[in-house]
């Protein structure tokens, strides 16, 4: 047993007592250690056991799992009644985790979320996306973008709803106005978030298995982000979304893999081995806060980088989370906030998923069991 497979196999084994320790009662999962449950945590739980295959797991919790989804969706739609629903990213998104997490458990032919789902699918695409800004790279436009195109491939595939037209709207479009560098948006502006933002459209644009004549622009832009430890993020330490989209489009199945890359990817590869938690799990950066002299001189490092894209976001990043108010992460995942180098269910998923890629594109001879789900959305791989 060669020391990079130790190396891999000692993480997984980690990250699955860390979701283990998560788990309060029979079906209920905490977002980290120190949080309550979170109907948010129970599918980034699943979506973890189900990339290192622990299919007996949830063979056997399939039932109490897919029960506890859906009361827990039915019950946040009520939380978020006052809002449009269209159009609302929490409710979307904790939605189409429900169906990815039901097509994992094989329950989701039994009940596919029918009176749920037909009442968000907009009729004319392209209103839809004009609404939402996607075509322009509008902040999580992204993310609506991927739901939407979700939610007509499910309706499609699960619900005997037609709406060939609408997806085919939908590749179009964003065809169309797909920028240089392979986003949406201006083409010098936000290189970070325009990457960040339209990895969602990759995930679906990947699914259809349509062609995208700018992939190889799209990697070279995200390649001219990265820092001297192999992170894609516009501040030290990387970010668990900002790594999985750029290493999940720069591992496309399409695109060339060459030794140049191998280097540049096994960097951001034992970078991330490295940065896992002693309790199993991942942050979202280890170099955030707390503030110390030795993380002051990474802001300055990264904001200083010689690669001249992306400085401005950089700075701007950094220089804004150096703020007090900025010391821990909020999100609708839990109620609770988390410290930027705290283990939770999602980074540890994202870092994960990410150190799979790499393993699968670049060292497949080890012989490792992962599973990607099989389902339009986050999560997916062919």
């Amino acid at each position: 047993m060669n020391a990079l497979y130790q190396k891999i196999d000692q993480s997984r084994k980690q990250y699955k007592k860390f979701i283990n320790k998560c788990q309060m009662g029979h079906s209920q999962y905490n977002f980290t250690l120190n949080s309550n449950p979170s109907c948010f945590a129970l599918c980034f739980a699943i979506f973890g056991l189900n990339l290192i295959s622990e299919n007996s797991f949830l063979h056997n919790h399939s039932h109490v799992f897919s029960e506890t989804i859906k009361s827990n969706l039915l019950n946040y739609k009520m939380q978020r009644q006052n809002y449009d629903l269209t159009i609302d990213k929490p409710f979307l998104q904790l939605l189409t985790f429900s169906l990815s997490c039901l097509s994992i458990l094989n329950t989701l032919h039994n009940n596919p979320l029918e009176e749920i789902v037909i009442p968000l699918i907009p009729n004319n695409i392209e209103n839809y996306l004009n609404k939402i800004n996607a075509l322009i790279g509008m902040p999580q436009s992204g993310n609506l973008s991927m739901f939407v195109a979700i939610l007509l491939i499910h309706a499609q595939q699960y619900l005997g709803i037609n709406t060939q037209n609408q997806i085919d709207d939908w590749i179009r479009l964003h065809l169309s106005k797909m920028n240089n560098n392979g986003f949406w948006g201006n083409n010098n502006k936000w290189p970070y978030l325009q990457f960040q933002n339209g990895y969602h459209q990759y995930e679906i644009l990947n699914f259809l298995n349509v062609k995208n004549k700018n992939l190889t622009n799209a990697a070279k832009h995200i390649l001219e982000l990265i820092d001297n430890e192999g992170h894609f993020a516009p501040y030290p330490g990387g970010g668990s979304c900002y790594d999985y989209d750029a290493i999940y489009i720069l591992t496309h199945p399409e695109l060339p893999k060459n030794d140049s890359l191998k280097k540049i990817l096994e960097k951001t590869f034992n970078s991330l081995l490295s940065e896992q938690n002693v309790d199993g799990g991942f942050a979202e950066s280890q170099h955030i806060h707390p503030l110390s002299l030795k993380n002051i001189n990474r802001y300055c490092h990264h904001m200083c980088l010689a690669n001249k894209i992306g400085r401005y976001e950089r700075i701007k990043r950094c220089l804004g989370l150096l703020r007090n108010k900025n010391k821990k992460i909020h999100t609708h995942w839990s109620n609770e906030s988390r410290l930027w180098n705290e283990s939770n269910l999602w980074d540890s998923w994202f870092r994960m998923q990410t150190i799979a890629l790499i393993q699968l594109t670049f060292h497949s001879e080890l012989n490792f069991q992962w599973k990607f789900i099989k389902f339009p959305g986050i999560g997916y791989r062919t």
